[in-house]
Protein backbone atom coordinates (compact mmCIF):
# COMPACT_ATOMS: atom_id res chain seq x y z
CA UNK A 1 0.00 0.00 0.00
CA UNK A 2 2.89 2.35 0.94
CA UNK A 3 4.29 1.76 -2.51
CA UNK A 4 0.99 2.49 -3.80
CA UNK A 5 0.42 5.50 -1.91
CA UNK A 6 4.00 6.53 -3.15
CA UNK A 7 3.78 5.93 -6.66
CA UNK A 8 0.21 7.75 -6.45
CA UNK A 9 2.07 11.45 -4.87
CA UNK A 10 4.29 11.33 -7.88
CA UNK A 11 1.76 11.05 -10.31
CA UNK A 12 -0.13 13.99 -8.89
CA UNK A 13 3.15 15.49 -8.13
CA UNK A 14 3.81 15.75 -11.98
CA UNK A 15 0.52 16.66 -12.72
CA UNK A 16 1.04 19.66 -10.58
CA UNK A 17 4.53 20.75 -11.68
CA UNK A 18 3.53 20.58 -15.14
CA UNK A 19 -0.01 22.89 -14.55
CA UNK A 20 2.71 25.29 -12.90
CA UNK A 21 4.78 25.46 -15.95
CA UNK A 22 2.15 26.16 -18.11
CA UNK A 23 1.15 29.29 -16.16
CA UNK A 24 3.90 30.33 -14.31
CA UNK A 25 6.76 29.45 -17.10
CA UNK A 26 9.35 27.05 -15.45
CA UNK A 27 12.19 26.93 -18.38
CA UNK A 28 11.07 24.56 -20.99
CA UNK A 29 14.21 22.63 -21.15
CA UNK A 30 13.05 21.36 -17.72
CA UNK A 31 10.12 19.59 -19.56
CA UNK A 32 11.10 17.25 -22.66
CA UNK A 33 9.58 17.91 -26.30
CA UNK A 34 9.62 21.84 -25.15
CA UNK A 35 12.14 24.15 -26.98
CA UNK A 36 13.04 27.39 -28.64
CA UNK A 37 15.58 28.33 -30.87
CA UNK A 38 15.95 32.38 -31.20
CA UNK A 39 19.16 34.68 -30.43
CA UNK A 40 19.54 35.81 -27.27
CA UNK A 41 20.71 39.18 -28.08
CA UNK A 42 19.73 41.61 -31.49
CA UNK A 43 20.71 44.77 -32.91
CA UNK A 44 18.86 47.26 -34.25
CA UNK A 45 19.41 50.99 -35.83
CA UNK A 46 17.22 53.87 -34.91
CA UNK A 47 14.72 54.31 -38.15
CA UNK A 48 15.62 50.61 -39.03
CA UNK A 49 13.93 47.51 -38.88
CA UNK A 50 15.17 44.04 -37.31
CA UNK A 51 13.91 40.26 -38.19
CA UNK A 52 14.36 37.99 -35.19
CA UNK A 53 14.81 34.52 -36.75
CA UNK A 54 12.79 32.24 -34.21
CA UNK A 55 11.46 28.66 -34.16
CA UNK A 56 10.07 26.25 -31.40
CA UNK A 57 9.12 22.62 -30.81
CA UNK A 58 6.53 20.59 -28.93
CA UNK A 59 5.97 17.24 -27.74
CA UNK A 60 6.13 14.59 -30.01
CA UNK A 61 2.83 13.29 -28.23
CA UNK A 62 1.20 17.13 -29.53
CA UNK A 63 0.25 18.18 -33.11
CA UNK A 64 -0.10 22.43 -33.43
CA UNK A 65 -3.38 22.65 -35.43
CA UNK A 66 -3.60 25.40 -38.53
CA UNK A 67 -5.33 27.56 -35.80
CA UNK A 68 -2.49 27.43 -33.42
CA UNK A 69 -1.66 31.24 -31.98
CA UNK A 70 1.49 32.59 -31.55
CA UNK A 71 2.07 35.54 -29.38
CA UNK A 72 4.71 37.67 -28.42
CA UNK A 73 4.96 39.56 -24.99
CA UNK A 74 7.50 42.87 -23.82
CA UNK A 75 8.86 42.62 -20.60
CA UNK A 76 6.19 45.20 -18.84
CA UNK A 77 3.84 41.40 -19.98
CA UNK A 78 2.17 43.52 -22.88
CA UNK A 79 1.17 41.95 -26.15
CA UNK A 80 3.09 43.46 -29.24
CA UNK A 81 2.52 40.74 -32.07
CA UNK A 82 0.16 38.22 -32.50
CA UNK A 83 -1.20 35.26 -35.48
CA UNK A 84 -3.50 33.22 -35.61
CA UNK A 85 -4.06 31.23 -38.83
CA UNK A 86 -2.07 33.74 -40.88
CA UNK A 87 -4.21 36.97 -39.43
CA UNK A 88 -1.67 39.30 -37.83
CA UNK A 89 -2.31 41.01 -35.06
CA UNK A 90 0.51 43.86 -35.15
CA UNK A 91 0.96 46.36 -33.10
CA UNK A 92 2.47 49.16 -35.47
CA UNK A 93 6.08 48.38 -35.60
CA UNK A 94 5.78 44.80 -34.83
CA UNK A 95 4.89 41.25 -36.48
CA UNK A 96 5.06 38.16 -35.84
CA UNK A 97 6.16 36.99 -39.65
CA UNK A 98 6.47 32.99 -38.92
CA UNK A 99 3.86 30.41 -39.48
CA UNK A 100 3.07 29.51 -35.81
CA UNK A 101 1.39 25.81 -36.93
CA UNK A 102 4.68 24.96 -38.96
CA UNK A 103 6.72 26.03 -35.38
CA UNK A 104 7.59 29.31 -36.74
CA UNK A 105 8.04 31.93 -34.41
CA UNK A 106 10.13 34.52 -36.24
CA UNK A 107 9.89 38.44 -35.43
CA UNK A 108 10.30 41.41 -36.99
CA UNK A 109 10.55 44.71 -35.06
CA UNK A 110 10.28 47.89 -37.38
CA UNK A 111 11.74 51.45 -36.67
CA UNK A 112 12.34 50.78 -32.66
CA UNK A 113 12.31 53.91 -30.20
CA UNK A 114 13.88 51.87 -26.89
CA UNK A 115 15.44 48.54 -25.92
CA UNK A 116 13.31 45.58 -24.97
CA UNK A 117 13.33 42.34 -23.98
CA UNK A 118 10.75 40.06 -25.04
CA UNK A 119 9.17 36.70 -24.55
CA UNK A 120 7.04 34.32 -26.86
CA UNK A 121 4.06 31.68 -25.79
CA UNK A 122 1.68 29.52 -27.82
CA UNK A 123 -1.93 28.20 -28.17
CA UNK A 124 -3.86 25.64 -29.37
CA UNK A 125 -4.73 22.39 -28.12
CA UNK A 126 -1.80 23.37 -25.50
CA UNK A 127 -0.76 26.53 -24.01
CA UNK A 128 2.78 26.88 -23.36
CA UNK A 129 5.33 29.87 -22.48
CA UNK A 130 8.92 30.52 -23.28
CA UNK A 131 10.80 31.69 -20.66
CA UNK A 132 14.05 30.26 -20.98
CA UNK A 133 15.11 32.74 -24.06
CA UNK A 134 14.16 35.60 -23.72
CA UNK A 135 15.38 37.95 -26.81
CA UNK A 136 16.93 41.36 -26.07
CA UNK A 137 16.42 43.97 -28.69
CA UNK A 138 19.49 46.35 -28.60
CA UNK A 139 18.27 50.24 -29.93
CA UNK A 140 21.09 51.81 -31.50
CA UNK A 141 21.68 55.04 -33.34
CA UNK A 142 21.56 55.08 -37.14
CA UNK A 143 24.68 54.84 -38.59
CA UNK A 144 23.77 52.62 -41.69
CA UNK A 145 24.41 54.52 -45.21
CA UNK A 146 22.70 53.83 -48.54
CA UNK A 147 24.95 51.87 -50.69
CA UNK A 148 25.68 53.59 -54.19
CA UNK A 149 26.59 51.30 -56.63
CA UNK A 150 28.56 50.37 -59.19
CA UNK A 151 31.73 51.90 -57.36
CA UNK A 152 34.11 52.62 -60.33
CA UNK A 153 35.47 55.15 -62.98
CA UNK A 154 33.94 56.13 -65.78
CA UNK A 155 35.42 57.17 -69.59
CA UNK A 156 34.51 60.89 -70.60
CA UNK A 157 31.42 60.44 -72.89
CA UNK A 158 30.38 57.48 -71.73
CA UNK A 159 26.76 57.01 -70.63
CA UNK A 160 26.45 55.94 -66.41
CA UNK A 161 23.61 54.56 -64.59
CA UNK A 162 24.16 54.86 -60.60
CA UNK A 163 21.68 53.16 -58.00
CA UNK A 164 21.36 53.93 -54.46
CA UNK A 165 19.95 51.58 -52.56
CA UNK A 166 18.21 52.46 -48.81
CA UNK A 167 19.69 51.02 -45.75
CA UNK A 168 17.35 47.75 -44.40
CA UNK A 169 14.95 45.75 -46.10
CA UNK A 170 11.46 46.53 -43.91
CA UNK A 171 7.65 46.12 -44.41
CA UNK A 172 6.34 49.32 -43.80
CA UNK A 173 8.80 51.76 -43.72
CA UNK A 174 8.86 54.03 -47.33
CA UNK A 175 12.42 56.09 -47.38
CA UNK A 176 12.70 59.27 -49.48
CA UNK A 177 15.73 58.66 -51.40
CA UNK A 178 17.13 61.66 -52.85
CA UNK A 179 20.63 62.23 -55.05
CA UNK A 180 22.93 65.38 -54.79
CA UNK A 181 24.93 66.02 -57.59
CA UNK A 182 26.49 68.91 -59.90
CA UNK A 183 25.40 67.29 -63.45
CA UNK A 184 22.82 68.54 -66.01
CA UNK A 185 20.22 66.20 -67.88
CA UNK A 186 20.05 63.66 -64.89
CA UNK A 187 17.10 61.02 -65.26
CA UNK A 188 16.38 59.91 -62.05
CA UNK A 189 13.82 56.84 -61.17
CA UNK A 190 12.45 55.57 -57.99
CA UNK A 191 11.86 51.41 -57.29
CA UNK A 192 11.15 48.53 -55.10
CA UNK A 193 12.07 45.33 -54.71
CA UNK A 194 9.50 42.47 -53.26
CA UNK A 195 10.53 40.02 -51.34
CA UNK A 196 8.27 36.43 -50.15
CA UNK A 197 8.81 37.40 -46.80
CA UNK A 198 6.98 40.72 -47.15
CA UNK A 199 9.73 43.04 -46.76
CA UNK A 200 11.04 45.20 -49.23
CA UNK A 201 14.02 46.84 -50.55
CA UNK A 202 13.94 50.75 -52.06
CA UNK A 203 16.40 51.72 -54.49
CA UNK A 204 16.54 54.74 -56.89
CA UNK A 205 18.56 54.95 -60.01
CA UNK A 206 20.26 58.28 -61.89
CA UNK A 207 21.43 57.94 -65.61
CA UNK A 208 23.93 60.70 -67.42
CA UNK A 209 26.44 61.14 -69.43
CA UNK A 210 30.12 61.47 -67.43
CA UNK A 211 32.18 64.02 -68.54
CA UNK A 212 36.18 64.84 -67.55
CA UNK A 213 34.69 68.08 -65.98
CA UNK A 214 33.37 65.89 -63.54
CA UNK A 215 36.44 63.87 -62.25
CA UNK A 216 37.01 64.55 -58.40
CA UNK A 217 33.50 65.86 -58.13
CA UNK A 218 30.73 64.67 -55.15
CA UNK A 219 27.87 63.01 -56.08
CA UNK A 220 25.95 61.90 -52.84
CA UNK A 221 22.32 60.03 -52.12
CA UNK A 222 20.36 60.85 -49.36
CA UNK A 223 17.78 58.87 -47.48
CA UNK A 224 15.72 60.60 -45.61
CA UNK A 225 13.66 57.93 -42.96
CA UNK A 226 10.76 57.66 -40.56
CA UNK A 227 10.73 60.84 -37.63
CA UNK A 228 13.48 62.83 -39.49
CA UNK A 229 15.97 60.56 -39.67
CA UNK A 230 18.45 60.90 -42.34
CA UNK A 231 21.37 59.16 -43.81
CA UNK A 232 23.25 59.13 -46.96
CA UNK A 233 26.50 57.96 -48.66
CA UNK A 234 28.92 60.32 -50.53
CA UNK A 235 31.44 59.32 -53.64
CA UNK A 236 34.02 60.98 -55.20
CA UNK A 237 33.54 60.50 -59.01
CA UNK A 238 36.31 59.15 -61.32
CA UNK A 239 35.87 60.28 -65.45
CA UNK A 240 38.63 58.91 -67.05
CA UNK A 241 40.12 61.21 -69.98
CA UNK A 242 43.20 61.86 -72.12
CA UNK A 243 45.75 64.77 -71.18
CA UNK A 244 44.69 68.36 -71.27
CA UNK A 245 46.99 71.69 -71.89
CA UNK A 246 46.37 73.42 -68.71
CA UNK A 247 49.31 75.75 -68.61
CA UNK A 248 52.68 76.09 -69.81
CA UNK A 249 55.40 78.24 -70.68
CA UNK A 250 59.66 79.02 -71.12
CA UNK A 251 61.38 81.62 -69.87
CA UNK A 252 64.88 82.52 -71.24
CA UNK A 253 67.78 84.36 -69.24
CA UNK A 254 70.92 84.23 -71.27
CA UNK A 255 72.49 81.27 -71.90
CA UNK A 256 70.03 79.16 -69.30
CA UNK A 257 65.94 78.26 -70.43
CA UNK A 258 63.29 77.28 -67.84
CA UNK A 259 60.11 76.11 -69.10
CA UNK A 260 57.40 74.95 -66.86
CA UNK A 261 54.13 72.51 -67.62
CA UNK A 262 51.02 71.75 -66.07
CA UNK A 263 49.02 68.77 -67.68
CA UNK A 264 45.38 67.08 -66.35
CA UNK A 265 44.29 63.66 -67.34
CA UNK A 266 43.24 60.60 -65.56
CA UNK A 267 44.95 58.22 -64.88
CA UNK A 268 47.50 60.43 -64.27
CA UNK A 269 49.81 61.24 -66.78
CA UNK A 270 53.55 60.53 -67.80
CA UNK A 271 55.47 62.93 -68.53
CA UNK A 272 58.34 63.57 -70.69
CA UNK A 273 60.48 66.71 -72.28
CA UNK A 274 61.91 67.09 -75.45
CA UNK A 275 64.93 69.38 -76.55
CA UNK A 276 65.38 69.37 -80.93
CA UNK A 277 64.12 66.10 -80.67
CA UNK A 278 65.94 64.46 -78.15
CA UNK A 279 63.51 62.96 -75.32
CA UNK A 280 64.20 63.29 -71.64
CA UNK A 281 62.61 62.56 -68.66
CA UNK A 282 63.06 61.95 -64.56
CA UNK A 283 65.38 58.49 -64.97
CA UNK A 284 67.71 59.99 -67.83
CA UNK A 285 68.73 63.95 -67.22
CA UNK A 286 71.95 62.63 -65.19
CA UNK A 287 73.82 65.96 -66.03
CA UNK A 288 75.09 68.96 -65.69
CA UNK A 289 73.10 70.89 -68.30
CA UNK A 290 69.79 69.96 -67.99
CA UNK A 291 67.04 69.04 -64.47
CA UNK A 292 63.82 68.24 -64.71
CA UNK A 293 61.41 68.21 -61.84
CA UNK A 294 57.98 66.46 -62.08
CA UNK A 295 55.14 66.99 -58.85
CA UNK A 296 51.43 66.09 -58.28
CA UNK A 297 48.76 68.61 -57.04
CA UNK A 298 45.66 69.90 -56.90
CA UNK A 299 45.61 71.65 -60.26
CA UNK A 300 47.22 68.72 -61.80
CA UNK A 301 50.63 67.24 -62.78
CA UNK A 302 53.30 69.55 -63.08
CA UNK A 303 56.88 69.49 -64.57
CA UNK A 304 59.61 71.42 -64.87
CA UNK A 305 62.63 71.67 -67.01
CA UNK A 306 65.79 74.04 -66.68
CA UNK A 307 68.20 73.86 -69.78
CA UNK A 308 71.75 75.21 -70.22
CA UNK A 309 72.16 76.18 -73.87
CA UNK A 310 74.44 77.46 -76.52
CA UNK A 311 73.73 80.86 -77.55
CA UNK A 312 72.83 81.48 -81.09
CA UNK A 313 71.53 77.98 -81.67
CA UNK A 314 68.23 76.42 -82.62
CA UNK A 315 65.98 75.54 -79.42
CA UNK A 316 63.04 73.67 -79.95
CA UNK A 317 61.01 72.36 -76.51
CA UNK A 318 58.35 70.44 -76.21
CA UNK A 319 56.12 69.23 -73.50
CA UNK A 320 54.88 65.70 -74.07
CA UNK A 321 52.13 63.91 -71.90
CA UNK A 322 50.05 60.95 -72.42
CA UNK A 323 48.31 58.12 -70.43
CA UNK A 324 46.45 55.25 -72.20
CA UNK A 325 43.47 57.20 -73.38
CA UNK A 326 46.04 59.31 -75.43
CA UNK A 327 49.14 61.80 -76.08
CA UNK A 328 49.32 65.76 -76.15
CA UNK A 329 51.99 67.37 -77.36
CA UNK A 330 53.19 70.83 -76.82
CA UNK A 331 55.46 73.06 -78.42
CA UNK A 332 56.31 75.26 -75.89
CA UNK A 333 59.41 77.44 -77.15
CA UNK A 334 60.71 77.86 -81.08
CA UNK A 335 63.75 79.99 -81.47
CA UNK A 336 64.24 79.38 -84.88
CA UNK A 337 61.76 81.98 -86.03
CA UNK A 338 63.28 84.54 -83.43
CA UNK A 339 67.08 83.63 -85.22
CA UNK A 340 65.49 84.21 -88.51
CA UNK A 341 64.13 87.69 -87.57
CA UNK A 342 66.96 88.85 -86.72
CA UNK A 343 69.14 87.59 -89.68
CA UNK A 344 67.06 89.36 -91.51
CA UNK A 345 69.14 92.38 -92.66
CA UNK A 346 71.41 90.14 -94.52
CA UNK A 347 69.12 87.98 -95.68
CA UNK A 348 67.59 90.81 -97.27
CA UNK A 349 70.67 92.37 -99.00
CA UNK A 350 71.57 88.89 -100.14
CA UNK A 351 68.01 88.27 -101.68
CA UNK A 352 67.90 91.48 -103.32
CA UNK A 353 71.37 91.26 -105.03
CA UNK A 354 69.64 88.14 -106.36
CA UNK A 355 66.74 89.52 -107.37
CA UNK A 356 68.68 92.51 -109.38
CA UNK A 357 70.29 89.60 -110.89
CA UNK A 358 67.94 87.72 -112.23
CA UNK A 359 66.35 91.41 -113.21
CA UNK A 360 69.53 92.58 -115.58
CA UNK A 361 69.95 88.86 -116.62
CA UNK A 362 66.16 88.89 -117.69
CA UNK A 363 66.29 92.19 -119.77
CA UNK A 364 69.60 91.64 -121.35
CA UNK A 365 67.50 88.06 -122.59
CA UNK A 366 64.46 90.37 -123.67
CA UNK A 367 67.11 93.24 -125.56
CA UNK A 368 69.30 90.25 -127.69
CA UNK A 369 65.86 88.26 -128.30
CA UNK A 370 64.60 91.27 -129.74
CA UNK A 371 67.74 92.15 -131.97
CA UNK A 372 67.78 88.57 -132.75
CA UNK A 373 64.08 89.00 -134.03
CA UNK A 374 64.97 91.94 -136.21
CA UNK A 375 67.92 90.33 -137.94
CA UNK A 376 65.58 87.46 -138.96
CA UNK A 377 63.08 90.19 -139.92
CA UNK A 378 65.68 91.91 -142.09
CA UNK A 379 67.23 88.86 -143.64
CA UNK A 380 63.89 87.25 -144.66
CA UNK A 381 63.17 90.94 -146.06
CA UNK A 382 66.12 91.03 -148.24
CA UNK A 383 65.92 89.52 -152.08
CA UNK A 384 67.88 86.32 -152.72
CA UNK A 385 69.60 85.47 -156.30
CA UNK A 386 66.74 83.01 -156.89
CA UNK A 387 63.84 85.44 -156.65
CA UNK A 388 65.93 88.24 -158.71
CA UNK A 389 66.24 85.54 -161.67
CA UNK A 390 62.35 84.65 -161.03
CA UNK A 391 61.74 88.24 -161.03
CA UNK A 392 63.95 88.73 -164.38
CA UNK A 393 61.88 85.64 -166.39
CA UNK A 394 58.64 86.35 -165.15
CA UNK A 395 59.11 89.83 -166.81
CA UNK A 396 60.13 88.56 -170.44
CA UNK A 397 58.82 91.68 -171.92
CA UNK A 398 61.67 93.84 -170.43
CA UNK A 399 64.37 92.04 -172.89
CA UNK A 400 64.79 92.83 -176.71
CA UNK A 401 67.40 92.36 -179.32
CA UNK A 402 65.94 93.96 -182.76
CA UNK A 403 65.38 91.58 -184.54
CA UNK A 404 65.75 88.50 -182.59
CA UNK A 405 64.00 87.52 -179.71
CA UNK A 406 65.30 86.54 -176.18
CA UNK A 407 66.55 82.73 -176.53
CA UNK A 408 66.84 82.66 -180.17
CA UNK A 409 69.90 82.17 -181.37
CA UNK A 410 71.30 82.59 -184.90
CA UNK A 411 73.15 79.61 -185.82
CA UNK A 412 77.04 80.47 -186.75
CA UNK A 413 79.16 78.74 -188.34
CA UNK A 414 82.22 77.15 -185.85
CA UNK A 415 85.64 77.96 -187.37
CA UNK A 416 88.49 76.05 -185.98
CA UNK A 417 90.96 78.52 -184.01
CA UNK A 418 94.18 79.90 -185.86
CA UNK A 419 97.20 77.55 -185.52
CA UNK A 420 98.99 80.44 -184.30
CA UNK A 421 97.56 80.64 -181.48
CA UNK A 422 95.99 84.11 -181.82
CA UNK A 423 92.43 84.96 -180.57
CA UNK A 424 89.85 86.16 -183.24
CA UNK A 425 87.55 88.83 -181.53
CA UNK A 426 84.86 88.59 -184.23
CA UNK A 427 82.85 91.30 -183.26
CA UNK A 428 80.51 90.26 -185.61
CA UNK A 429 79.85 87.47 -183.24
CA UNK A 430 79.09 89.91 -180.40
CA UNK A 431 75.12 90.53 -179.53
CA UNK A 432 73.75 92.71 -177.72
CA UNK A 433 71.31 92.39 -175.64
CA UNK A 434 69.07 95.47 -174.03
CA UNK A 435 67.19 95.38 -170.43
CA UNK A 436 64.57 97.99 -170.19
CA UNK A 437 63.89 97.79 -166.13
CA UNK A 438 61.21 100.15 -166.13
CA UNK A 439 59.18 97.51 -167.34
CA UNK A 440 60.79 95.16 -164.43
CA UNK A 441 57.04 94.04 -162.19
CA UNK A 442 58.24 93.08 -159.19
CA UNK A 443 56.57 89.91 -157.18
CA UNK A 444 55.19 91.56 -154.18
CA UNK A 445 54.62 88.76 -151.24
CA UNK A 446 51.72 89.00 -148.87
CA UNK A 447 53.53 90.60 -146.30
CA UNK A 448 56.03 93.17 -148.46
CA UNK A 449 54.58 97.17 -148.39
CA UNK A 450 56.72 98.59 -151.06
CA UNK A 451 58.76 97.41 -154.01
CA UNK A 452 62.40 96.08 -153.97
CA UNK A 453 64.58 98.21 -156.10
CA UNK A 454 67.16 96.09 -158.55
CA UNK A 455 70.00 97.33 -160.36
CA UNK A 456 70.15 96.50 -163.87
CA UNK A 457 72.79 93.90 -165.53
CA UNK A 458 74.53 93.20 -168.39
CA UNK A 459 74.26 89.53 -170.29
CA UNK A 460 76.70 88.91 -172.36
CA UNK A 461 76.29 85.65 -175.23
CA UNK A 462 79.48 84.01 -175.81
CA UNK A 463 80.17 81.50 -177.90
Amino acid sequence: MKIKRSSYHLSYYHILLFISHLWSGIDSELLPGYHINVPHRVTVQRGLCVYIPCNFTVPKTETLTRNAKGIWYNKNEQIVASKRNGLHFPNKRFFLAGDVWRGDCSLYIENPLYEDRYRFRVEDNIEFSYRDIKPYVDVTELKSKPEISPIKSWIDGEEVTLSCTSPGTCVQIKPQITWGVNIKNVRVGNKIINHENGTKTHFSTITFTARKEQNNSPLSCIVQLKGGLTTAQQITMKVEYSPRFVDGRCHKVENRLECTCLIQSFPEPTLKWKHNGVSYNNANHMNDKISIFTGKSKSGTNSTLTLQINTGESQNIQCVASNIHGELVLELFNETAQLTSKAFPSAAIFAGCFAAVLIVTGVLLIIFYRKRKMMQNKEASMPTHDSVVENIYDNSEMFSNGLNEVGKIPQQDHQPPPEDGSVDLNCENVQYMSVNFSKLKPKVTATESEAEEVEYSVVKRTA
